[in-house]
């Protein structure tokens, strides 16, 4: 199975899994991390930038259907998780879009707060401008 199959279908079964119980609950926050080249694809990039986008149209979908029961479905955009924090190192072009796991994890736990409950059907850009 091809990355894009496996990104699209995981997603998919995801929400079958558990979107039901979070809409009747009243409550839930559902986020996926994705990445620009959903949108912007890079060359040789064709299955992982379909795989991606699939997973943000439903992602997409999700945020209209549970709109206003108390769940929301939301994206992160990654280009690169630098989890060798090699940016705070020593900073290049090549790693100054970078993302550090520490802020992916502090825009999950922002998502998933009461206090970003109006936060629906985003695509949060975490990076920078290469």
């Amino acid at each position: 199975m091809s990355i894009a199959n496996r990104v699209a279908w995981t997603t998919l079964h995801v929400l079958q899994a558990f979107g039901p119980a979070l809409v009747s609950n009243g409550w839930g926050r559902v986020i996926a991390v994705s990445s620009p080249f959903a949108a912007r694809p890079q060359a040789n990039g064709a299955a992982y930038a379909v795989g991606k986008a699939a997973q943000e149209a439903l992602l997409g979908s999700l945020a209209e259907e549970v709109a206003d029961t108390g769940v929301t479905a939301n994206l992160l955009l990654v280009r690169t998780i630098d989890a060798q924090h090699e940016r705070a190192q020593a900073r290049t072009a090549k790693n100054a879009a970078w993302t550090s796991p520490e802020e992916v994890a502090a825009a999950i736990l922002y998502l998933c707060s009461a206090e970003a409950g109006a936060i629906n059907g985003a695509r949060l850009p975490l990076y920078g401008r290469p």
